[in-house]
């Protein structure tokens, strides 16, 4: 059990397991020769209940996304505001060459007119601090976590109101242990930029370290508000209600139940937090059942112990 409850951190930057393409590479194509770093792209399972998967679109209007299950999802462009501006059905098997997608031809102003997008009013992000942004996703991704700090606090040097770099260099800090320097930079990260639910699910899990559950709950209350589709914020929504109760029942706790339920295809570490309720409601055969489901699609490194805990609980 301990194995198991120690595991948070990394069961909630975890997605289910499937066949998986390395990188799928594709570009932006647009009417201009020059498309800045103005915008992301978002691959989401049609179903909504498998993985969702973004990344930045560089300069050059290139994206690769690293990973990808095999599926059929819906491909967005998105501006740095999380509008959606085109959309395309993707199916990714076996193998997919380089994608494209088109930025529609923005309409000419009319004329006499004033009006102007709160993002075209903003000061574009520095092309230095961007590249920053992108070295430190490499270097997280090969495991070298202080390059990728020192990366990501050169970025904010460049462009303080840089809200993505403010919340990855969080996860950093957290990973780090330094708590407190993590929850400021969500919390500056949710100042500076749109409203994130990535964000405020982050600062949630950065204020249950520090052990300050009630704004841990608020905040994970208004990661949800913004987007209830986010599994990520559903889990910590429900984990954060379930230690409120003691015992941890279903019957004493049945939002927490319903939250957890929701964010399990993001976080499979919620199966076991279901099962903990059962086993306080004395139903060690459903409790066995959701050990099962996430063994189905847990992380593979932690299937040792939740089979373990599996046999004791049959055995019980």
């Amino acid at each position: 059990m301990n194995g198991i409850r120690v595991l948070i951190l990394a069961l909630i930057l975890s997605i289910c397991q499937a066949d998986t393409l390395p990188v799928l590479r594709g570009r932006v194509e647009s009417d201009s020769n020059y498309l800045g770093n103005e915008y992301s792209v978002e691959l989401e399972d049609r179903s909504r209940s498998g993985p969702r998967y973004d990344a930045p679109v560089a300069y050059d209007g290139s994206f690769e996304i690293r990973d990808v299950a095999a599926g059929q999802y819906n491909l967005r462009l998105l501006t740095l505001r999380g509008d959606t501006v085109a959309e395309q059905f993707l199916d990714v098997r076996q193998f997919v060459g380089q994608i494209s997608i088109r930025l529609p031809s923005r309409p000419k102003a009319r004329p006499g007119s004033a009006t102007v997008s709160v993002r075209e009013l903003q000061r574009p992000i520095p092309e230095k601090a961007f590249r920053a942004f992108v070295s430190a996703q490499h270097y997280v991704e090969t495991g070298h976590n202080l390059d990728a700090v020192r990366q990501l606090e050169r970025a904010l040097h460049v462009y303080p109101d840089y809200s993505d770099a403010r919340c990855n260099l969080g996860v950093e800090y957290v990973r780090l242990g330094r708590h407190k320097e993590a929850l400021e930079q969500f919390e500056k990260a949710a100042a500076s930029g749109p409203a994130s639910a990535k964000v405020f699910a982050n600062m949630a899990y950065s204020l249950c370290l520090l052990g300050r559950m009630r704004d841990a709950e608020q905040a994970a209350r208004r990661a949800v508000e913004i987007d209830n589709s986010y599994g990520r914020a559903q889990y910590m929504l429900g984990s954060i209600l379930a230690k409120s109760v003691v015992p941890h029942s279903l019957k004493k706790a049945p939002e927490a139940a319903l939250h957890l339920r929701l964010g399990a295809a993001d976080v499979p570490h919620a199966f076991l937090d279901i099962a903990q309720m059962y086993l306080a409601e004395g139903d060690q055969l459903s409790a066995a059942e959701e050990v099962r489901l996430y063994l189905r699609c847990g992380e593979k490194a932690y299937r040792a112990d939740a089979e373990r805990w599996l046999a004791q609980i049959l055995k019980n």
